[in-house]
């Protein structure tokens, strides 16, 4: 379904691909960048409402260094602090965490970014989209007119930036 995951701990002077392919067996090679000596990761699980976020480092890292963690969402800064080097993890709450992307960044004691880690969070309700069109039949190429809306689930409007994408069943 286009989504998923994987783990990898890339060697200095090795290089690395990812292929892909679809179910027509059409596949893709992409070349990884190359492994650095010296780096840092953010990977995290989710657990119900909880997200233990733990930062991995390469052997050569000097573990005394001060770290800090960044998180917003939409550039709204929700959490800011210094990592504590005792703890594996840092834990949130999604229900103290706003509804969408979380951008999660790492920086050195020099504000330089060292790693980025992407969430998801949902942790409300559903919203209830409407759709309207202008005809209820069309033929090739006629032009189509939609009225979108968003409420919640007491039909109350909901504000927010939307994006929509019209694709081909036969393509994806």
């Amino acid at each position: 379904q286009g989504m998923g995951t994987f783990s990898l701990a890339p060697q200095a002077g090795k290089s690395y691909f990812m292929e892909c392919y679809n179910k027509e067996v059409i596949n893709k090679r992409f070349q990884l960048p190359a492994a650095l000596n010296q780096g840092h990761t953010l990977s995290y699980l989710q657990k119900g409402d909880l997200i233990y976020l733990s930062k991995h480092h390469t052997e050569n890292v000097n573990p005394s260094e001060t770290y800090y963690l960044l998180a917003h969402t939409r550039g709204v800064v929700c959490h800011f602090d210094v990592w504590n080097p005792k703890r594996p993890y840092v834990l949130f709450s999604t229900k103290t965490l706003p509804t969408g992307i979380i951008q999660f960044i790492l920086f050195d004691s020099q504000m330089n970014a060292l790693s980025e880690r992407l969430v998801f969070c949902k942790n409300q309700q559903p919203a209830v989209l409407n759709v309207k069109t202008n005809k209820s039949r069309y033929v090739l190429r006629d032009q189509v007119a939609i009225q979108l809306e968003l409420t919640d689930l007491q039909g109350a409007p909901l504000k927010g930036s939307m994006s929509v994408a019209v694709t081909d069943d036969k393509d994806i």
